[in-house]
């Protein structure tokens, strides 16, 4: 998730330079790509209300058990919940308890 930039035509832009980047750098680290690509399913939407955005949040955080990578969102040492969890973060607990994503339906299933 990310916030768009003062003038948002540029985050097509952004995410595309952030993409050919890090896919440029993972081939060169030898890393393996899942499905023969690294990045799947970028879209762009608009979250307009707070509620959104912390089910998004929690989606995010979940999706490693989502997939069979993890038994639990603080194992994933990839993503952000694993190091607020490490620091024992109250406010990151309360969206994982308060913000249920059984609403959100993303197509991820590759």
């Amino acid at each position: 998730m990310a916030t768009a930039p003062e003038d948002a035509r540029m985050l097509s832009e952004l995410m595309h330079n952030f993409t050919r980047f890090t896919a440029n750098w993972l081939s060169k680290h030898n890393i393996v790509k899942i499905k023969h690509q690294y990045f799947h399913n970028y879209w762009d939407t608009c979250i307009t209300y707070e509620r959104s955005y912390y089910c998004r949040l929690n989606y995010i955080w979940n999706n490693p058990v989502k997939h069979g990578y993890v038994e639990s969102s603080e194992k994933w040492r990839h993503g952000s919940y694993y190091h607020r969890f490490k620091m024992k973060d109250k406010e990151s607990e309360e969206i994982m308890l308060n913000y249920p994503i059984d609403r959100v339906h993303i197509d991820d299933d590759f």
